[in-house]
């Protein structure tokens, strides 16, 4: 019997591979007088707005959430001066070496006449009559004005919805704009589509005010917008415009109204540590959230009167009311928890005796704290320590061990419970080896564990070890992490197979979910209903009833997801115009987006959400793995070579390499031909790439406590714990490196059904963004039979263990 609960796979290829990350330098200079070239353009398709050359003809071309793949073509031009363009493979060469590009002059002349004219429409800005009577004058002026031969006229949102061309003809023009404003619809704008291919200028009618993408435009022709709706923003347009040398149109650029001056609330989160970097900032009542700079500095839209919800893992959060807006807030979290300093546990034993302990109050010794913190370590472990009572005797207070040897007896004091009126002396406490819960008696755990590959043990007592574990620890839970779970992760395989010997036997019944048993009061309002359009109408009146939290509109669209997707997009679309910049919402309507099949939208999302969170190891990875899923498979090798290789700048793949590497051999597996494997060393190369069955879960929250629990047609049972008390260690390492899945294999082991059950361990904080769950079954993993299913669940649903999936295998 084989378990891969976890393969711990690496391969280093950062040596074997070329860069790959998007970011060069150079010069560009005129090729006859060596001079530089200021304003010149530097662009590559499909990867937004460029940049512009200095005075001294230097650039810095940054684009690290953008990839070179196969279509990618680099273009530099001048006014003046001819083009250079390069494909990928120069591209790449550019990365490694100090690039001087030298441009020749044109004998050609360069015409200033519009020969085609592509106009953008934004549908989701929507116009009154009125209104839209005065952009037409203004753009039909414009082009009356211009030498147009062709019109190609595109209306869009967050996608393009209707495309009209013909050869110039006023009344044309004005009946394509009319049939536009007569068909409008909501949704959200995605920049992304905008761009100047096989046109000489572009116009654009929007409000300055992108939910997502950025034009792609080469800077060789002039872009004019045409501000319009009840928000604008000219300064998304102005820095637009120095690289396209455009204009905002005559006449109407005076009817402007700026948004340039939104009031923010600046401050700084810090610990007694020092700053904090990547605590979340959010504004109660709203879905805006930021995360602080690695100096633990903050701007977030807020006014006086608002207030401000600073969190971080392991700290207490705190509420803060803003009465001045023009004033930096200083925060200080405290921790909510005793953290060990690791550091000073890896010492002498003399400095044990006086390790330090991370508290509120800063680093403190045991002896100043005035309490024994429950946790001892390897180096307090003597070589007579032959037998797991002969660790812990003494150690702990409140344990009280009878006998000797493999006779020895444990027991808890229950303190925690004294005052209910139980008895001072509990039964037998649970194990928790590496996440493994074992009801096993001292003797039993004997055989089990050698006591020379502990790591540590920790003691929890009732109250504690029962918020984790429910009732079979009523009488506390001894915590024990080896050596082998924590530095050998090679052996996982070997240790979890151990562990399926005894002591785990699964003897639940638990409920399977349902989301009609947990779903909220609105949701409950629908079902009353008989239709669906019946029930998006109750939908729309409860939203303009109440201040919705981010919970209600994705609640809402998994919700509608069965009964009629227009209305799940509709909802997803709402939601995303309002939170675009906070990155677990986007999570999770990128989660719903992919639990009904709708992977374009989620392309978007996961793109936008790099541009946000660019210092998140996450970030790429899911974008790697939705190109390949929309079959944008060379864009999807380029980002798993720069996790794998660790070419983006800044960012760690530490804690999900293993991931990576599978799923670019799955990549690999599935797609050769239509990507250039050539990049890639042999190792990678193998054919045969396959698992039975492969779980992966992704959750929108890294700090979010929760129990998975796997068990075998044989009714034994593996848990994993995510929680910071059980798991500290992972969840800093989340933390730090900005990753937020988990995945799981399954080869060659029983047949039959696996269980999959799911329970949240923390505490329902209405003030807090729910967490959401995503988790993917893959069957016959990497075959052609492979098949997949995605399911999104709300982590508060799951304050009672509940049997989330059965797995057929």
């Amino acid at each position: 019997m084989k378990y891969l609960f976890a393969l711990f796979f690496l391969i280093n290829i950062g040596s074997a591979v070329s860069f790959a990350q998007t970011v060069f330098r150079g010069k560009v200079l005129d090729s006859k007088t060596k001079e530089p070239i200021a304003g010149a353009t530097i662009s590559i398709t499909d990867q937004g707005i460029g940049v512009l050359s200095k005075e001294s003809g230097s650039f810095a071309y940054t684009k690290y959430n953008k990839v070179v793949d196969v279509s990618s073509i680099l273009t530099v031009s001048a006014d003046g001066y001819e083009s250079i363009t390069l494909d990928k493979d120069d591209i790449r060469v550019l990365f490694t070496n100090s690039n001087t590009f030298y441009l020749k002059k044109s004998t050609k002349t360069q015409s200033s006449t519009i020969n085609k004219l592509k106009v953008y429409w934004d549908l989701s800005i929507g116009l009154p009559s009125e209104r839209f009577e005065e952009v037409k004058d203004v753009m039909t002026q414009f082009i009356e004005n211009s030498a147009i031969k062709k019109i190609e006229i595109i209306a869009f949102n967050n996608k393009l919805q209707t495309k009209d061309q013909f050869s110039y003809g006023r009344d044309s023009f004005i009946k394509s704009l009319e049939n536009i404003q007569l068909n409008t619809t909501e949704g959200f704008s995605n920049y992304d589509l905008i761009n100047d291919k096989d046109a000489d200028a572009v116009l654009v009618v929007s409000n300055g005010l992108p939910v997502f993408g950025e034009p792609n435009l080469s800077g060789s022709n002039p872009l004019y917008p045409v501000l319009v709706g009840k928000e604008q923003n000219t300064a998304y347009f102005k820095e637009i415009l120095q690289f396209t040398k455009g204009a905002f149109l005559e006449n109407y650029e005076t009817q402007l109204t700026s948004q340039e001056n939104i009031p923010l609330v600046s401050g700084n989160v810090s610990s007694v540590a020092g700053p904090i970097q990547g605590a979340v900032i959010s504004k109660k009542g709203s879905l805006q959230e930021i995360r602080t700079d690695f100096r633990g500095n903050f701007s977030i839209p807020a006014s006086d009167g608002d207030v401000l919800i600073i969190e971080y893992l392991g700290m207490n959060s705190k509420q803060l009311l803003i009465e001045d807006i023009q004033k930096s807030v200083k925060v200080v979290l405290e921790s909510s928890s005793y953290i060990l300093d690791e550091t000073i546990i890896k010492g002498s034993k003399d400095k044990q005796e006086n390790r330090k302990i991370q508290s509120g109050f800063g680093k403190k010794s045991e002896k100043e704290l005035g309490t024994q913190v429950g946790v001892i370590t390897e180096n307090e472990i003597g070589g007579e320590d032959l037998f797991l009572g002969d660790v812990l005797r003494g150690k702990f207070a409140g344990v009280s061990i009878s006998g000797f040897g493999s006779d020895a007896v444990i027991s808890i004091r229950n303190s925690d419970q004294q005052s209910l009126g139980s008895s001072s002396i509990g039964g037998d406490p649970i194990w928790v080896v590496d996440g493994a819960v074992l009801q096993l008696s001292l003797e039993e755990m004997n055989g089990i564990i050698d006591t020379r590959n502990i790591k540590s043990i920790s003691v929890l007592k009732s109250l504690n070890a029962t918020t984790l574990y429910g009732r079979i620890a009523a009488n506390g839970a001894i915590v024990i992490k080896t050596k082998a779970g924590s530095y050998n992760e090679e052996t996982v395989e070997e240790k979890i197979e151990s562990l399926q010997v005894k002591g785990n036997d699964y003897t639940e019944t638990l409920n399977m979910y349902d989301s009609a048993t947990v779903e909220n009061k609105y949701v409950t309002q629908l079902r009353s209903l008989s239709t669906a359009d019946e029930r998006f109408a109750r939908y729309r009146k409860i939203e303009r009833s109440i201040e919705p939290q981010a919970s209600f509109y994705i609640d809402m669209a998994l919700f509608f997801k069965d009964e009629n997707l227009k209305y799940t997009r509709e909802i997803l679309q709402t939601v995303s115009k309002k939170a675009k910049d906070n990155v677990r919402i986007m999570r999770a309507v990128a989660f719903v987006y992919e639990s009904i099949g709708q992977y374009q939208d989620a392309r978007v999302i996961y793109e936008h959400i790099v541009s946000i969170a660019p210092e998140q190891a996450q970030s790429y990875r899911d974008l790697a793995l939705i190109y390949k899923d929309v079959g944008q498979y060379n864009k999807a090798l380029e980002l798993y070579i720069n996790m794998i290789g660790d070419q983006i700048r800044g960012v760690r793949f530490t804690g999900i390499k293993k991931y990576v590497v599978n799923e670019l051999r799955h990549l690999i597996e599935k797609h050769k031909s239509q990507v250039e494997f050539e990049r890639l060393p042999n190792e990678l190369l193998t054919v045969g790439y396959r698992v039975d069955l492969r779980f992966t879960i992704q959750y929108t929250d890294s700090s979010a406590p929760f129990e998975f629990q796997f068990v075998d047609p044989d009714k034994k049972y593996f848990n994993w714990i995510h929680d910071f008390y059980q798991n500290e260690k992972e969840l800093i390492d989340e933390k730090k490196e900005g990753y937020q899945m988990k995945e799981f294999e399954i080869d060659d082991a029983s047949k039959g059904n696996w269980l999959v059950n799911l329970r949240f361990l923390g505490e329902d904080n209405p003030n807090s963004v729910a967490t959401y769950v995503k988790y993917t079954v893959y069957k016959n993993y990497g075959s052609s039979k492979e098949t997949k299913e995605i399911k999104v669940v709300k982590l508060k649903d799951f304050t009672k263990k509940m049997t989330l999936a059965v797995l057929d295998y």
